[in-house]
Order: structure tokens, then C-alpha cells, then sequence
């Protein structure tokens, strides 16, 4: 696969994986719609269980691309090599993410 096709498919997975994290969002919002849920009072349970979901979120991608990128370069291959290698990670990373949470 070339860097070109990897960056393509990576950009279609990112929005299908927007997508899921846009409906658990609203899943959470829903599950703790209750403003004193959780002993919380003005929806604060609700606002941290988000807020976390999205740190979550974030850390997981910085971990995918650091991972990537540190398997890409693991057995000494030309850097230009190890691009196109970490962004094909990226993308099969980013496949089990979304299958994780379907």
C-alpha cells in the first residue's frame, strides 16, 4: 500500500471513528441525563464521565502514532520506508478501534 493509500483510508477511518465517539458521547448523555447522578450535583458526573471518554480518546491516538511509528523504526528500515509502514499501522490500529466499539 502506498502513503498516499494509507492517508486516504486513515481519513475515512478517523470520520467513522468521529462518528462512534459522537454517539457514545450522546450515550452518555443520555445514561447520566439525571443532574444528581452519581452523588454529582449540576450534571458533573455526566460532565466528567465526557470528559474523560474524550482524554481517553485523545491519549489512545497519541499511543496508536507513537506505536506506529516505534514499530515502523524497531528493525533499523530507511526512514522514508518506516513513513509509509507507520502510517499503514495507523490504519489497521484505527480498523480494530472501530470494530472495538461497534
Amino acid at each position: 500500500m502506498s502513503a498516499k493509500e494509507c492517508i486516504r483510508q486513515l481519513g475515512a477511518l478517523e470520520k467513522q471513528l468521529a462518528a462512534l465517539y459522537s454517539l457514545k458521547e450522546k450515550q452518555l448523555q443520555e445514561e447520566f441525563a439525571e443532574d444528581d447522578y452519581g452523588g454529582g450535583e449540576h450534571g458533573s458526573y455526566r460532565t466528567e464521565a465526557i470528559k474523560s471518554f474524550r482524554a481517553s480518546n485523545a491519549t489512545w491516538r497519541q499511543y496508536r502514532d507513537t506505536q506506529c511509528w516505534f514499530l515502523s523504526l524497531q528493525d533499523g528500515m530507511n526512514l522514508n520506508y518506516a513513513g509509509v509502514v507507520a502510517e499503514a499501522c495507523k490504519v489497521e490500529r484505527t480498523r480494530e478501534r472501530i470494530n472495538s466499539w461497534k
